[in-house]
This record gives structure tokens, sequence and C-alpha cells, in this order.
């Protein structure tokens, strides 16, 4: 390229450099940025030799060029040994090359999956037809042995137009048997929607429902994740209203009497559902919420070791009952918010329970005023 020869001609780069450069030249933009390159970092031209191509990860970031594995590509590519615009180059290890042309490699690409994709289906409408005289012949599950039997022999020649799971290339399906659940979209009506059987060592042969468009059940899987969490989201808004609710009936409770004994009670039960929590969530709670609890108590006890009695109880003890349910319900709120936005699918917990029982517990406190 005229921008190459240009860094040359000013000395930026020598003629041993534009000797590498020379089998680059067919594809302009590649040669361009290599030359860039070796100019801003200053690389002797012995370092443009090799197999490999120089400032590879970043022509490939810049979408000049694919590097790929071939045991990972959609398509068989020994054909591209054979490349008619040349853009093939090998790397150091066997299964590794490079494309100098994407957009062709990315075309090869499309055109194997959607020969995969017809093929799939032509093989599970040769299997559909074979088995029409015998009901559920082609079903999802183990495949019978051949042992001689009309019938049974009927079943296993139905499935025969179905390809082995080994024959599929890496990446090109999703074995749907694997999944405990389907993203909303994902039926068996499904175009991508395909069989094939799976013989895994360890285990009978069996035929196994398959998606032949990987990419499409990401995204349906993606759509299923966000609305999940948007379900989440408001299911947190509730609790937490009703939470408040809870809170605003602290007068009623501060007039309450309660008992040493009761109170006792109420302190052990607010320990066992804290310790649940974790320090990480009660302590800023405690902050948030203005209330002094010495932590460095949190994994003491007292009269008798490990089995002795928790030194956070005398602590908590000092505390009147609205401050300890504010700090039980500020606390698992702290780590609802945590699960519910930290995870993509949060299990529920004693969180939800913890403030059901607050919730039962203030209820219980109006009734008896």
């Amino acid at each position: 390229p005229a921008d190459v020869q240009s860094l040359i001609k000013e000395g930026k780069l020598t003629p041993s450099h534009g000797e590498r450069l020379v089998r680059f030249a067919d594809f302009p933009v590649v040669c361009s940025i290599i030359a860039e390159r070796a100019v801003g970092n200053k690389t002797p031209a012995a370092d443009l030799d090799g197999k490999n191509i120089p400032f590879e990860y970043e022509l490939g970031n810049r979408g000049v060029i694919k590097r790929f594995y071939a045991s990972s590509a959609n398509f068989d590519t020994s054909v591209c040994k054979k490349c008619p615009f040349s853009a093939y180059r090998s790397g150091n290890y066997t299964d590794y090359g490079y494309c100098l042309k994407p957009e062709h490699f990315e075309q090869l690409e499309r055109e194997a999956t959607l020969a995969q994709q017809e093929a799939l289906r032509a093989a599970q409408e040769a299997t559909t037809r074979a088995a029409a005289e015998i009901e559920e012949a082609a079903a999802f599950g183990e495949i019978p042995a051949s042992n001689g039997e009309p019938e049974t022999a009927k079943k296993v020649a139905a499935i025969k137009h179905l390809p082995m799971i080994d024959s599929l290339r890496s990446g090109s399906y999703t074995d749907l048997s694997y999944k405990s659940s389907l993203p909303a979209g994902c039926t068996e009506g499904c175009p991508c929607r395909a069989a094939a059987i799976r013989n895994y060592k360890g285990e009978a042969p069996k035929v196994v429902p398959i998606c032949s468009n990987p990419a499409r059940f990401e995204k349906l899987q993606s759509a299923d994740t966000r609305s999940n969490k948007k379900a989440a989201r408001t299911a947190f808004a509730e609790r937490e209203k009703a939470a408040q609710e809870v809170l605003e009936l602290n007068p009623l409770i501060v007039d309450f009497y309660v008992s040493p004994a009761v109170h006792r009670q109420v302190v052990v039960a607010v320990w066992d559902s804290l310790r649940s929590a974790g320090k990480t969530a009660v302590e800023p709670a405690a902050k948030r919420l203005g209330i002094e609890i010495d932590f460095t108590l949190w994994d003491k006890r007292v009269d008798g070791g490990y089995a002795g009695r928790p030194s956070l109880w005398d602590a908590l003890e000092k505390l009147p009952i609205p401050d300890l349910i504010r700090l039980t319900v500020e606390a698992h709120l702290g780590r609802e918010i945590l699960a519910k936005f930290g995870y993509s699918n949060p299990k529920p917990t004693d969180k939800l329970a913890a403030i059901d029982w607050i919730a039962e517990a203030g209820s219980e406190v109006v009734n008896e005023r």
C-alpha cells in the first residue's frame, strides 16, 4: 500500500520491514495496520517473520482478520487451504489458523449453519414419516435394543435417519435434554427444533431434542432472564412496602409492655434471624439506622466457649423491640437487594420468611392493643 511505501521512504520502516510485509500486500488494511504498529512499537523486521500474524490480537479486535480453531468452526476449514482469495494463513499449531478476509469466513459459517439446519429438518421429517406406522416410535428417550422383534426393529428403523450428536460441530446446536426449563418461545413447533441420537459412554443411546440455532436460543434465554428480574423487582417493591407498613406500627409497639422473659425470647429470635442474614448485612444496617452495637462481639461467646451464649445477646437485650424489628427488617432487605439484583435467579430463603414473620408479629401486637 502507498502509506506503507511512504513509511519506508521516510525511514520509519526499513526495506527489510517491507520484505516481510509484502506477504500481506493483497490485504492493504491488514498490511497498513501492521506497519503502523511496527513503527509505533519500534518492532525489528525479524519479529515480523514466522507463521503467526504480527499484532494478531489488535487485528482481530479491529475485525480485519479472523483467528479460528478448525475444530470449533461451523464448516470444514480444510477448504480454506484452497481459498480463492488466498486469504488463509496457517498458525503455529495444527488446529489454528487465520483468515485475512473475515467477511468470507463468516459467509461460509452462515452457509454451513443453514445447511446443517436444513439437514436436521430433513432428518426429522424422514424420521416422522418412518414412524407414522408405529405410534411414538421416534419419541424422545432411550432407543430399544434390536432384539429381532418386528415392532422393536421398526422402532429402531424409524430413527435411523437422525444424526449422531457427536457428528454435529461444537457450537452449532444446543442439547435441550440437559435444560431444566426452556425459555418462552422455545417450543416443539420452532423451525430450529430438531432431534439427534446421543450415545455417550456409560449410558444407553437416546433420541434427544436439540436446537439447531443456539444464537436464537441464547436470545430467548436472555429475554426470560430480563422478564424474571423485572418480576423479582416488582415482588421486592411489594415486600418493601409491606415492611415499611410494619415499621409504622412502632408507636404502638413502644407503648406495649413486654416482660423481660418475652423480651429475651424476641432477642433470641432476632439473633437467629440476624445470624442468617450475616454480619456483612447486619453491620451496615445498624449504621444506617444509627443503632450502636459492638460488632466485635459477633463471633464471641460467653459461658462455655462455642456452646455458650452469644456475646451479642447482651448488646441486643439493651435495644427496645422497635429497634430490634427495624434492624431485622433493614438487614434482610439489604440482603434481599443483593440476592435480587446480584444474581439472575435467586432462590427463596428465610429473607422473605423473616419479613413475613415480622409483619405477622406486628399484626398480633395491634390486635392485642
